[in-house]
């Protein structure tokens, strides 16, 4: 019952360091010149803040997303599933099945970061009119 633990330790630390760094990236005066409209508190952040914050909070949600994958693949006391499966064809020298356990993970990982960056591509869809000068 550890790991579980584990695993939401190593997912926070990427999800709680990102919107730290935050504080720094909103521009300074965008949010002067809103609050200077009489802009509230919520709408400078709904508008202002959370958009220049996306980046970061989503590369913080999809690095924790890789951590979980990589934690469950570094289970060695459990008794199933692909990181069990894995360690046990290793110990029993059941190579074909040992890769067919590294190739799911490494699948479930990808899907999980194709998903995660779809996701992202949907609250951040400013970024790509910014890098192709639409």
């Amino acid at each position: 019952m550890l790991y579980p633990a584990l695993e939401g330790h190593a997912a926070i630390f990427p999800l709680t360091a990102g919107p730290k760094a935050v504080e720094n990236i909103a521009d300074q005066v965008l949010i002067r010149s809103a609050r200077s409209t009489g802009a509230s508190r919520s709408f400078i952040f709904r508008k202002t803040i959370l958009p220049a914050a996306a980046p970061e909070i989503f590369t913080g949600i999809r690095l924790g997303g890789s951590y979980c994958v990589m934690a469950v693949a570094e289970m060695t006391g459990a008794t199933a599933g692909l990181g069990y499966l894995v360690i046990y064809s290793q110990e029993t020298f059941n190579v074909p099945e040992m890769y067919a356990g590294i190739v799911g993970l490494a699948i479930s990982g990808l899907g999980l970061n194709f998903a995660l960056h779809t996701i992202e591509g949907r609250f951040t869809s400013w970024r790509r009119d910014i890098r192709t000068g639409e």
